[in-house]
């Protein structure tokens, strides 16, 4: 081996070498960020479960409310402030009893504040007057922004929280292992491992938001919730194992502690949807690998 070729391999040895530390690095970084979510999880503002709550008739079309106004010209707010916005109307419901014409203005006032927590680019957070429009004028700015302190006054100001959608993200990174999975009894070929990663993902977040739609998912935590999802989308799709020992170690559940969580998950899925709508949710995805 000549000089040249000596000097070249060294380059590459210490360019490989310091991607994988980079790599390293980013992981330590992860699983530290994550972590921290675990704490924040234990420390935050708990909700005490209870199914005779006085809200649990009317949530499910608040819940919808906040989602149509999130997902709608001219807001079109990320995923993230819907979570993080009833996760505000969970925490309020279940300590007062409102009067039923303030609902509307308290899940309005909760998407406000979440918008201003979660919305990197603030030209997308709504104005007071846009909140004004999307509750028909029956509100004043005075009563609006009262309302924003009274929710900042209840959680202390310490508004900065982790839901489902947040845990689901960290865990994504694991959603799918290309050396180890397959797809309904096949290899993935590495061509396809981004694009069905992709379509985890996306089924991940689709029953993320399916578990906020009921009550009950909030006898559980949420980073247990993420886990089933994941889970849930894997089974969806059909990769086999289901579950593996890095989503085990990383989630910190195992498959048996989430079990109930997607039997939950499915049944909710199978009530939202009728077989037809599943399968088309299927092939879609199945299509495009």
């Amino acid at each position: 081996m000549n000089d040249g070729e000596l000097v070249r391999r060294r380059a590459k040895e210490e360019e490989d070498e310091l991607v994988r530390r980079r790599a390293k690095e980013e992981e330590d970084e992860n699983l530290e960020r994550l972590q921290n979510m675990f704490d924040k999880e234990v420390g935050q503002f708990s909700l005490t479960f209870n199914p005779y709550v006085w809200y649990t008739p009317i949530r499910r079309k608040l819940v919808d409310w906040i989602c149509e106004k999130v997902d709608k010209d001219p807001f079109y707010l990320h995923r993230m402030t819907f979570h993080v916005a009833v996760f505000y109307l969970d925490r309020i419901f279940t300590s007062f009893l409102v009067k039923n014409e303030q609902t509307q203005m308290i899940a309005a006032s909760c998407m406000f504040v979440a918008a201003k927590m979660e919305e990197k680019d603030w030209e997308f957070c709504p104005s007071i007057r846009q909140i004004i429009i999307m509750c028909d004028g029956i509100y004043s700015r005075q009563t609006l922004f009262q309302t924003e302190i009274e929710i900042l006054r209840f959680f202390k100001w310490n508004m900065n929280v982790v839901t489902t959608i947040h845990f689901v993200g960290y865990f994504s990174p694991l959603i799918l292992d290309g050396a180890k999975d397959a797809i309904d009894g096949k290899v993935i070929h590495p061509t396809q491992f981004k694009t069905i990663k992709g379509h985890l993902l996306r089924f991940a977040e689709f029953f993320s938001d399916l578990s906020l739609q009921y009550y009950e998912f909030c006898e559980y935590r949420f980073s247990a919730v993420a886990a089933a999802c994941v889970y849930c989308s894997r089974k969806q799709l059909g990769i086999s194992p289901l579950w593996t020992l890095s989503l085990e170690m990383y989630t910190t559940y195992k498959e048996d502690e989430i079990a109930v969580i997607v039997d939950l998950l499915f049944d909710v899925y199978r009530k939202e949807f009728n077989e037809e709508d599943r399968k088309t949710h299927c092939n879609n995805n199945n299509n495009k690998k």
